[in-house]
């Protein structure tokens, strides 16, 4: 099979109802506007140019993994009582794919400094 771009990828992941609604960061050298204009167009939720800001890439993570439990918890409150984002309550409600999304998250963090690191070292790592 060959191996896909990370826009292939992105937009595979987005036009799969599966997997659809996890949201995807691009970390691409691709810095010229059609470039993060396409990035945008398959679903990236977020397109950052290497090289990029550490601090930026883990606020932007930080707010999606907010928003989704903001999310959940406001689902959850239809059917008890509303659960606080960042209460003990909305932790243990969390789903398989925030779990997912976390070991994401300190997949990227681990490798910040490693300039090498990429979509494939990515899924390599988190055994896709």
């Amino acid at each position: 099979m060959p191996e896909k771009d990370g826009f292939e990828v992105c937009q595979t992941l987005k036009n799969d109802e599966r997997t659809s609604h996890i949201p995807i960061i691009l970390l691409t050298a691709k810095i010229d506007v059609a470039s993060r204009l396409e990035g945008l167009g398959v679903g990236a939720d977020a397109y950052l140019s290497k090289p990029f800001l550490k601090e930026e890439l883990l606020i932007r993570l930080d707010k999606m993994l907010e928003l989704r439990q903001t999310l959940q918890a406001r689902y959850l409150a239809g059917s008890a009582k509303p659960i606080a984002p960042g209460s003990e309550g909305i932790r243990s409600a969390l789903s398989m794919e925030d779990v997912f999304l976390q070991k994401i998250y300190e997949e990227v963090e681990k490798n910040l400094s490693d300039v090498d690191f990429g979509n494939v070292h990515l899924a390599r790592a988190m055994h896709l």
